[in-house]
């Protein structure tokens, strides 16, 4: 393959990216790939090759850790960079020469490979000067939408960390991302490969005799890292011919020294300073462990130098160290300046081989972080970007819909058009634009969010002519939009943050609704709870329906109920009213006293009667005559609730008619 490796930092430079950069590019080279390598130049006017580095324009910025900046494009470059005809162009860093290959490998239809080695949300207090909250959620937030759109308009991410790659499934990356630890050369690292001289060339240099032990720090001297603890825990070590030595230059040095003095451990802290690259190793062999108070590591390139090295670790508790420290074996963890003390002077004073067991173990630690087996993973990404995005879609067709993006997308592959919807806030993050391409894993995951995507439509259409509850909603996405719980709960979830659904506005709305049909409370309440709204939101509801209207509500409906129970005594009207009232929600009490006042004179009891004994004479006439077609009108009438005498009076009055 031919791989482009961006980067905004590389040789002479020192740090774990540049350290990740060179054991790729060495394992991939014997692995008989050709690379290139394209970075900035210190004050450089010109780009020019350096072998196989391409080197273009840039500007030292020596706040920030003295890296390179270059502009974000060079006309004269682009024409390079397409001569040679790279496979895969693999982003190291997410300033100006990263976004330089982002914008030729959209221009030049190359897949890009990104990886991110730092978690800039451990970096926020370079612009929270005051330490101020609101600046601290502000820069976080700010952290996460960057990380998003940088991850998802790639083919593929490599996270050097399980821990990198769950922050950035939490951020909202979509794109595959694979776990590779960043590889070494370890074999610089072995005591037989570094020279006896350039050891003791060193340790003459900061005035160590043989009895000195050194614990070592190396790596960049900033906040993030945590330092000041490591030298808040030297005063409290009792081992007296120990000395702690930091490692490297940064924005912190001064400050850290200031420390030292300040708690009055300059003497047993050495500053070095930053060293050249070719010396790291030698610093490492002059030290009997290493230590760091970091937990800002995506990996911690550092930690696996120093076990390749045959050091033990110090360090404080972070996920990224669980495959490397195992307690007493080989390391220790710490959480406070006297802790770190604690453990150094018992490591110090173990036995020689219980400390050459240890350096042992560090040793067959780093073995997994090997440079041939982390250039291999990679070549696999590779391999799987560029396969697929042979089968990467073209935009030929945008339309902006209400609330979702239609487009229209064609491949080779494929005889017909693809028309997919997408939501807003993926159409504006992924910049989808006319005639960009789309990765087919990308539109693999279009396709599946399109049942959702299309459900959510299909709910807003439906919540425009009609309310539902949260229930009901959720209930008509699984029932008739064939979803799983998971997915109605998101649309929910979505259409709630955006104010379609509201079971608070709901409830109170069609309690006053109810209320004017004449419910009372209990059927309100009931029917609320049988379309999903919770008894503490309806009991909100129903705090605005005033007791003294109630009353007033009950007696409107027994006076709409009076037409409805016609041919009953005045009690048995009472009664069966009283009933529908409690059916209707209202209190048993307010129900009995509606209907008791409802205006039911004589004339009618009378009436009802005789239209009831009517009724009644001709259900039984047919089978009965006599005397017992008397009883049967009788027991009839006192099943409609009137007394025996009112019908026997009745019949007696009939009897009368009928003789004369």
């Amino acid at each position: 393959m031919r791989i482009g490796i961006f980067t905004d930092t590389y040789t002479p430079d020192i740090n774990g990216v540049v350290s990740s950069v060179v054991t790729l590019e060495r394992g991939l080279q014997a692995a008989g790939h050709e690379v290139y390598i394209v970075t900035g130049q210190k004050n450089s006017l010109h780009a020019h090759w350096e072998g196989n580095v391409l080197r273009l324009p840039g500007l030292e910025i020596k706040k920030l850790y003295g890296y390179t900046l270059s502009t974000p494009y060079h006309f004269e470059v682009k024409r390079i960079i397409e001569s040679l005809h790279l496979d895969v162009i693999h982003v190291q860093q997410e300033f100006t020469v990263g976004i330089f290959g982002r914008i030729l490998a959209h221009t030049l239809h190359i897949p890009v490979v990104y990886t991110y080695h730092t978690l800039y949300e451990d970096y926020t207090h370079y612009v929270n000067f005051f330490d101020l909250e609101s600046v601290e959620k502000i820069s976080k937030k700010a952290v996460y939408s960057i990380s998003r759109m940088l991850c998802n308009s790639v083919s593929g991410i490599i996270a050097p960390s399980e821990k990198t790659r769950e922050k950035l499934v939490g951020y909202g990356v979509k794109k595959p991302i694979y776990v590779i630890p960043t590889g070494l050369d370890l074999d610089s690292f072995r005591h037989e490969n570094v020279a006896e001289a350039k050891r003791q060339e060193i340790r003459e240099r900061y005035g160590l005799d043989d009895s000195t032990r050194v614990i070592i720090y190396l790596g960049r001297i900033a906040a993030e890292k945590s330092i000041d603890k490591v030298i808040s825990g030297v005063r409290y070590i009792q081992t007296s011919n120990c000395k702690v030595m930091i490692v490297g230059g940064g924005p912190s040095l001064d400050d850290l020294k200031k420390q030292a003095e300040k708690e009055g451990v300059s003497d047993r802290v050495i500053f070095t300073g930053a060293v050249p690259p070719e010396e790291v190793p030698a610093y490492y062999q002059i030290s009997e462990a290493f230590v760091s108070a970091s937990t800002s590591e995506t990996q911690g390139m550092t930690f696996i130098e120093a076990l390749a090295s045959g050091l033990p670790l110090f360090a404080c508790p972070d996920e990224v160290l669980e495959d490397l420290i195992e307690e007493t074996v080989s390391g220790f963890y710490f959480t406070s300046p006297q802790e770190l003390a604690g453990k150094v002077d018992a490591y110090l004073a173990m036995e020689d081989a219980k400390r050459a067991a240890m350096k042992q173990e560090a040793i067959a630690r780093s073995a997994h972080y090997d440079m041939h087996t982390f250039a291999h993973n990679v070549e696999v990404v590779y391999r799987n970007v560029i396969d697929e995005y042979r089968e990467d879609y073209e935009v030929t067709k945008i339309r902006i819909l209400d609330d979702v993006v239609k487009v229209t997308l064609e491949n080779d592959a494929q005889k017909e058009p693809l028309r997919l919807y997408m939501t807003m806030e993926d159409y504006f993050s992924f910049k989808i634009t006319l005639h960009r391409y789309l990765d087919a894993g990308y539109v693999q995951s279009l396709q599946i969010q399109q049942d959702v995507i299309k459900a959510t439509r299909s709910a807003i259409r439906r919540l425009a002519a009609k309310d539902y509850t949260c229930q009901e909603m959720r209930r008509y996405l699984i029932q008739n939009k064939e979803l799983n719980r998971e997915q109605a709960d998101k649309i929910v979830d979505d259409l709630q943050e955006r104010g379609f659904l509201n079971d608070e506005r709901y409830a109170s709305e069609k309690t006053q609704y109810y209320a004017s049909l004449g419910y009372g409370r209990e059927k309100i309440l009931r029917t609320l709870r049988k379309k999903g709204i919770d008894s503490e939101t309806i009991e909100q509801a129903l705090t605005d329906l005033q007791d003294d209207q109630e009353e007033v509500r009950a007696q409107a409906m027994a006076q709409r109920l009076k037409l409805t129970v016609k041919n009953r005594s005045r009690r048995m009207k009472q009664q069966l009213i009283a009933s529908k009232l409690i059916a209707q929600g209202y209190s048993p009490e307010i129900a009995r006293r509606a209907a008791s006042q409802l205006d039911l004179d004589d004339e009618d009891e009378d009436s009802a009667l005789e239209q009831t004994m009517a009724k009644a004479q001709r259900l039984y006439a047919a089978k009965h005559s006599g005397a017992r077609l008397q009883q049967k009108i009788l027991e009839y009438c006192i099943r409609k609730g009137f007394s025996a005498d009112a019908v026997r009076r009745k019949l007696e009055e009939q009897e009368l008619k009928n003789d004369e």
